[in-house]
């Protein structure tokens, strides 16, 4: 069976593993896996001429023995890497999201060339000058476009990731549901209709013109803002539907010079970002378009947010 043109060291660690079927054998990693392909096994037995590779590792049934195989159990489970975001995106044909999230980056002219970067990170450099997002944060968009608002967040991302909807029918209502989003926001968005529909070699320009002067940058132009914009849209969707969300967000402020993101989410001195006000930002718009009915339970999140003392507190006025 072995080459003789094969090296040395190559040809004699080669070998085979036969068994008598007498073995003990138990899984250390990968319990969740054994127990689906049995249950495959049930339900269709010509399975059983699938090859899988598998590592097999020798346990003695004695005290080191035990020791030397219960230490290596638990440092597999203890200190196993999760696969990353940008792994998912790139490889996963059950998730929904990482599925429309390539089509798009492979498909659609709007996220061609530059405008993703492919990095592990949701955010991207504060001297970024060459892409709109990253992946990662498309990625969050996608999610909260797709979320249905009837069910739990824990059922939400079972039915997104578990594989049930990464049939071409599902797949590409989806990316219908996505595309419409991101033609409403470029033409809520001035400058991002600009970034769209131009010349992509000049996106650059439009992007550093942009972030150059943040304080007349719209929201948008930052991978937080992306996101704050796609929640805002996903809900007043669901609330009162496409033409009249899009009409309620083209009357909201667009630019970071601009209250509410002056004052809670961009610092005018530091030209800084503060992405964990992200939420209580996208409140007191649902507030300013006439969609957040707790107006005291608001003021007390600013108050907290801010430190400040709850009569200190002034909302932006209303847009409607």
């Amino acid at each position: 069976m072995l080459d003789e043109r094969m090296p040395y060291s190559t040809r004699y660690s080669l070998g085979l593993l036969r068994f008598s079927g007498t073995e003990k054998m138990f899984a250390l990693d990968g319990q969740h896996r054994l127990a689906g392909m049995r249950e495959a096994l049930n339900q269709s037995a010509d399975l059983g001429d699938e090859e899988l590779p598998v590592i097999l590792v020798a346990h003695h049934n004695t005290d080191t023995g035990m020791k030397r195989t219960r230490h290596l159990f638990t440092t597999l489970n203890k200190k196993a890497k999760a696969v990353s975001k940008g792994e998912i995106i790139a490889l996963d044909e059950s998730d929904v999201m990482a599925i429309v999230c390539r089509r798009l980056a492979e498909e659609d002219k709007r996220f061609s060339g530059d405008c993703l970067a492919f990095t592990e990170e949701a955010n991207l450099a504060a001297k970024n000058r060459s892409n709109l997002t990253t992946v990662v944060n498309l990625y969050y968009v996608l999610k909260n476009l797709f979320l249905d608002r009837n069910v739990s967040q824990s059922k939400n991302m079972m039915r997104l990731t578990s594989g049930e909807l990464s049939g071409a029918e599902d797949v590409e209502s989806y990316l219908e549901i996505a595309n419409e989003c991101f033609e409403d926001l470029e033409n809520i968005f001035e400058q991002l209709g600009t970034y769209f529909k131009g010349d992509v070699s000049k996106r650059s320009d439009i992007l550093g013109a942009s972030r150059d002067d943040q304080k007349n940058s719209e929201i948008i132009f930052r991978p937080v803002g992306l996101l704050i914009v796609s929640e805002l849209y996903s809900t007043l969707k669901y609330r009162r539907g496409r033409k009249s969300a899009c009409s309620l967000i083209a009357k909201l402020p667009k630019k970071f010079g601009d209250s509410p993101y002056r004052d809670y989410l961009w610092d005018e001195n530091t030209d800084k970002l503060n992405t964990k006000r992200r939420v209580l930002v996208r409140d007191i718009l649902l507030y300013m378009v006439g969609e957040y009915s707790d107006t005291n339970g608001l003021i007390r999140k600013v108050a907290r947010s801010l430190g400040v003392k709850v009569d200190e507190v002034y909302l932006p006025e209303k847009v409607i």
